[in-house]
């Protein structure tokens, strides 16, 4: 009885030590290219304290500031082009818009590839034709196979996991390609041209009429 009361005693004692060598815990924070804050009426409708606040705005800026030219909401490349006048409707495969250089600035792409990014059209799961976004990163030096044309890339198209669900968070508005050496960078570098959708919903979420596009 006595030895486990000594034990408990100890263990004790050890736990404040480590407690006490510990410093309590803090919110990370550097400077982000983002500077968003919930107003008091959030604050006071969601009923949020002080450290919930700060650690949820600490992520919105963090996020907000891995956009390329602050995402799908303000970069005009994600602006449906107008329809052009045609005799029957649109078909899924179309090219509605090519952004052939897009500037490297705003992104983190390594130095030996190059951007462009699309808008073309596909369809959603009821066979509706949609308009959606997507990335092509090019390698400086192609890849060659003996039965390859000379002339041309060799061509991955790479679909890429979860984001999210929403415009901000396609990985062409993102200054990573947002799984960056996980993924296109890798082929990218390795001699292929990367082409990546990305998916319904996200890049451009709103259809010519203005009806949402659901990822």
């Amino acid at each position: 009885m006595r030895s486990a009361s000594l034990l408990a005693v100890v263990l004790s004692l050890g736990a404040s030590l480590v407690a006490a060598q510990i410093p309590p815990a803090e919110v990370f924070r550097t400077d982000f290219n983002s500077s968003f804050k919930f107003t008091a009426s959030q604050i006071k409708a969601a009923q949020l304290d002080d450290t919930t606040v700060e650690s949820a705005q600490n992520i919105i800026n963090f996020d907000r500031s891995q956009l390329a030219f602050g995402g799908p909401l303000e970069d005009d490349f994600y602006t449906l082009p107008p329809l052009a006048n045609e005799t029957g409707p649109l078909k899924p495969g179309q090219i509605l818009k090519v952004q052939p250089f897009t500037d490297p600035t705003a992104f983190t792409i390594p130095s030996d590839t190059a951007l462009s990014r699309i808008i073309y059209t596909t369809t959603n799961f009821n066979g509706t034709v949609i308009p959606a976004s997507g990335f092509i990163l090019w390698p400086y030096t192609p890849r060659k196979f003996d039965n390859s044309d000379k002339e041309k890339a060799s061509v991955v198209i790479w679909t890429h996991g979860t984001s999210g669900f929403f415009a901000t968070q396609a990985p062409s508005a993102h200054r990573g390609l947002w799984y960056a050496n996980s993924a296109p960078f890798t082929l990218a570098q390795a001699g292929y041209a990367v082409f990546a959708p990305d998916y319904a919903g996200l890049g451009i979420s709103t259809s010519w009429d203005g009806s949402e596009i659901p990822h």
